[in-house]
């Protein structure tokens, strides 16, 4: 029996062939830096302006380091001092320029003195009751501000019901826009919550737009916190009422009661209630 061919194959040093290798070393190509449809021309004009902004770059950034030491050199204590009160001057007269400037600043101090945890409840009804004197007739203009908007909320948490009233009555009509509102939205919040006797005519005025407003990203909080902690069984059922669709809010507004869907469905033909059940599934979906 032959012996199978056990030879091996000779290396490239004994005079073989060369083993195949993949060519692991060879260089990937650069991306180009300019298009290939360009021409020299538009190459050179490229290369001049890169070399001309960093150049002008270089030279804006050694003017920076002239004029940092040279402040350096020259500043003191004294000028920065100087230098801050002109700043603090100015943004006064900026302040002193806004409508209610004086009124907002005496606000300021009284809420500063209502808002101290020693103080007696006594104590604080009096400031309270000076505060409303100060904002009496403007609480409409400064509820929506930053600063002047947690005046007004000091306000109705510490005030009496004449100062809670005060401000419901005057607020009525734009609490919509103060529920859109990022400063003012807190303030709705506490009406809803410390006026119950204005909450319904509060509610009210979402009216047609409860389902835009439960979208949006600050009156939402406004419109869910009102529905699941302050809210009665008819104040509920008014919120829910634009779920159910156009034909229900303004046929037949009132007819859900406290039995909610059930109340509007009850009595009505199949047709009817198929679309109310539908407006009801895409209102809940979209929100």
């Amino acid at each position: 029996m032959k012996q199978a061919n056990s030879r091996k194959r000779p290396s490239a040093h004994q005079g073989g062939k060369d083993p195949k290798r993949q060519n692991v070393l060879k260089e990937t190509p650069k991306r180009k830096s300019v298009p290939v449809t360009a021409t020299q021309d538009e190459i050179e004009e490229s290369g001049d302006e890169s070399s001309q902004s960093y150049q002008e770059e270089e030279e804006e950034l050694v003017d920076e380091m002239e004029k940092a030491t040279v402040h350096e050199a020259s500043g003191s204590k004294g000028a920065a001092f100087e230098s801050h009160k002109a700043q603090k001057e100015l943004l006064a007269q900026r302040k002193a320029s806004k409508p209610n400037a004086e009124m907002v600043t005496e606000a300021k101090k009284l809420w500063n003195s209502a808002r101290q945890r020693n103080l007696s409840k006594q104590e604080r009804e009096v400031i309270c009751k000076k505060l409303s004197d100060t904002v009496r007739g403007k609480i409409a203009e400064i509820a929506s501000k930053h600063d002047s908007s947690r005046i007004i909320q000091t306000l109705v948490k510490y005030g009496r019901q004449q100062e809670r009233d005060l401000v419901a009555s005057e607020l009525k009509g734009h609490y919509k826009a103060l529920a859109q509102s990022k400063y003012s939205k807190f303030l709705v919040l506490k009406l809803i919550r410390y006026c119950p006797k204005h909450r319904s005519s509060l509610l009210s005025e979402f009216h047609g737009n409860v389902l835009r407003l439960l979208l949006h990203r600050e009156a939402g909080h406004v419109i869910s916190e009102a529905f699941e902690l302050y809210s009665n069984a008819n104040e509920r059922s008014m919120l829910l009422r634009e779920f159910y669709g156009k034909e229900v809010a303004l046929f037949e507004p009132k007819k859900e009661g406290k039995q909610g869907i059930r109340g509007v469905l009850d009595g009505l033909e199949k047709e009817r209630q198929r679309r109310i059940l539908s407006s009801l599934k895409e209102n809940i979906q979209s929100v």
